[in-house]
């Protein structure tokens, strides 16, 4: 009688077992979804940070869709969302000679560039004819495509830097990318802590902040003679211009791109 009851005992005790083991293969983790690539078993899924439609805030990170993660989901962003990253928000409103833009920055800087060669045309004469069209503080696009566009020698030998910005391309952005104008790249340096955070959680190393040129030329007279070979280098404590050939080491081309 003993052992009838043992051998029951022990059916009972294989049976619920076997309950266990059958519920155990249909439960269901969140984070595990059924591929059917390897006969169906589980497989990790990231989940993507959540998104906005489009950047608004400094520190956000645009997507190639024009979509943006906040700076503060940055942290949460899946390996698909880092690889379709393009650009950090440096700049929303705020300053009252930019006014209202959102202008982010490219996550590939030019170091060690000269802005252009010494006797290139944008250097010498071409400035004191154009300096009203490639002078402005707040509109680096204007300043940039104007001499792309107007200069006969355009080239990556004789621009480096400006070169650089201009034939800057990311997913989903392929043109439009220019060297920021003085007050845009002042922008850049007030928020840099903001945009390091944010090329930190995407995986890449901005620049120890040195200098960076801009496309704004020098139209301060001296002795009536325009300083058509100096353009705005904006340091880590101040601006001023200087000759275009300079070079200074390490001195970056930061390509930006407007996001409205």
């Amino acid at each position: 009688m003993e052992k009838s009851k043992s051998k029951f005992i022990l059916l009972g005790l294989f049976c619920a077992l076997g309950l266990f083991i059958t519920s155990c293969s249909v439960w269901e983790d969140p984070w595990l979804t059924p591929d059917s690539t390897n006969g169906g078993a589980n497989t990790i899924v990231e989940q993507p940070a959540e998104t906005k439609a489009k950047p608004d805030a400094v520190g956000d990170i645009v997507l190639s869709d024009g979509t943006a993660v906040a700076k503060e989901n940055a942290s949460k962003m899946s390996s698909a969302q880092k690889a379709a990253a393009v650009a950090v928000i440096f700049y929303t409103s705020g300053n009252r000679y930019l006014k209202n833009k959102i202008i982010g920055v490219g996550l590939n800087i030019g170091s060690e560039l000269k802005w252009g060669l010494k006797g290139a045309e944008a250097c010498s004469t071409f400035c004191k004819t154009y300096i009203n069209e490639i002078k402005s503080g707040t509109d680096g696009y204007n300043n940039t495509y104007f001499i792309k566009e107007n200069v006969t020698d355009y080239s990556e030998e004789n621009y480096p830097a400006l070169y650089f910005c201009t034939s800057y391309s990311a997913a989903g952005f392929t043109k439009d990318w220019y060297m920021p104008a003085r007050y845009e790249m002042e922008e850049l340096r007030e928020n840099i802590e903001s945009v390091s955070t944010a090329f930190t959680a995407l995986g890449k190393t901005l620049p120890t902040w040195s200098h960076g040129w801009t496309s704004t030329h020098d139209s301060s007279d001296h002795d009536s003679v325009i300083q058509c070979n100096k353009v705005y280098i904006v340091w880590a404590a101040f601006s001023g211009s200087n000759n275009c050939d300079k070079y200074f080491d390490p001195l970056s081309a930061f390509p930006v791109h407007e996001f409205n």
